[in-house]
């Protein structure tokens, strides 16, 4: 997902400020939103195949 994707998502979230924001933090930010946990980057070798974030993620 390109940035301005991202930031059209947070966008769409009423996430405040995400223009300011690093895009990990956008992300996680987005998690949280989502009624998710903000596990963005923080899982190494995560199991979760389906989440939108893998490929970003596990680099």
């Amino acid at each position: 997902m390109k940035r301005e994707d991202i930031n059209e998502k947070a966008k769409t979230l009423g996430i405040k400020n995400y223009k300011k924001l690093k895009i990990n933090d956008i992300i996680s930010a987005i998690q949280v939103a989502e009624g998710n946990s903000d596990c963005f980057q923080k899982i190494e070798n995560c199991q979760v195949i389906d989440c939108c974030w893998r490929e970003r993620c596990q680099q």
